[in-house]
């Protein structure tokens, strides 16, 4: 008879670690029988691991091992968390995977069991063993030294009076390469643009207005920190809101530019709404394919934003977004 494992794998922050040399830890055998190790990298102990795997061997049944797996891996994250170590239990940074043809010409070849070797939970045959295979291209963006010089002496020819706004909003463009993750990654460029935008005053027919029903909240008897807080946001209402000013702003920068086959201003709502979506919908694995279907076409029209004073008309256009 078959027996079925679960393996859910992790990968832990930079920062954190478990203090311990093994390679296999014993962490609990169940009143039926199921026996918990945790495992780290291929021949390195806990302590010098960058990736932590549960496995749970001992199921009969797929589906047995897919419903208490389950439970498993939540018993994991949460004593992880209990822990005070941190770890990425799903893949937010895009990630990848072999084919499964590619996997299966490698079994026939080599005789061995090779599984793509992916966070989150996988369901494997306890025997043979198999071999969990990282999936790690190494892909890097490029310049060409002439092009780099033509953007250089573009630059220097030009007055430079970059903004506050625009300083803020390069460095953001920057830090956002240091994010591994797309959906943070994609955040950190949004907030870039965000940073370029400057609010204007909307106009004094409205402000009046605004003005008038600020005076009947402090007239009313609402708590006073009701009262306060609904002067506040009134008082905010004087400016236009950040969503408007950033459109204005691409109007005026990016024109009829586009950007994954949407005019810059359509392009920025799409990601001004998918923003909001992954910041306060609490559900950043539903639009995870999209984020990792925007973000590069996000950063070709952030960069532009940037420049766009200095290099006018934007014309280059990256490969795979025309």
């Amino acid at each position: 008879m078959n027996e079925f494992s679960v393996r859910f794998r992790v990968d832990l922050a930079p920062s954190c670690m478990l203090t311990s040399d093994v390679n296999v830890l014993a962490l609990m055998e169940t009143p039926d029988g199921l026996r918990v190790e945790l495992i780290g990298d291929q021949g390195r102990g806990l302590a010098n691991s960058s990736r932590l795997s549960l496995h749970v061997h001992g199921w009969s049944t797929v589906a047995a091992a897919e419903e208490r797996g389950t439970r498993f891996a939540d018993v994991f994250i949460l004593a992880l968390v209990r822990s005070k170590v941190g770890a990425e239990s799903w893949a937010r940074r895009g990630g990848g995977a072999y084919f499964d043809s590619w996997l299966r010409a490698v079994q026939e070849e080599t005789g061995v069991h090779v599984l793509n070797d992916t966070v989150g939970l996988t369901i494997y045959k306890t025997n043979p063993p198999p071999v969990f295979q990282p999936f790690e291209p190494r892909v890097r963006r490029g310049v060409t030294a002439e092009k780099f010089i033509e953007a250089f002496r573009h630059v220097a020819a030009v007055r430079i009076d970059l903004s506050d706004r625009e300083r803020i909003g390069i460095d953001l463009y920057n830090a956002s390469f240091f994010e591994p993750a797309p959906d943070t990654r994609f955040i950190v460029l949004v907030v870039a643009i965000e940073a370029l935008s400057a609010r204007r005053p909307r106009s004094s027919g409205a402000v009046d207005l605004l003005k008038g029903f600020a005076h009947q909240v402090r007239a009313s008897d609402l708590a006073e920190n009701e009262r306060g807080s609904i002067v506040g946001a009134l008082e905010d209402l004087h400016l236009e809101s950040i969503g408007s000013a950033a459109r204005r702003l691409v109007r005026e920068r990016l024109g009829d530019t586009e950007y994954a086959g949407e005019k810059a201003v359509r392009f920025f709502d799409t990601c001004y709404t998918l923003r909001g979506a992954l910041v306060h919908d609490g559900d950043l694995r539903a639009r995870r394919e999209e984020v990792a279907r925007l973000v590069e076409a996000l950063d070709r029209f952030v960069s532009d934003l940037l420049v766009s004073r200095f290099f006018d008309p934007i014309v280059e256009k990256e490969k795979g977004d025309q």
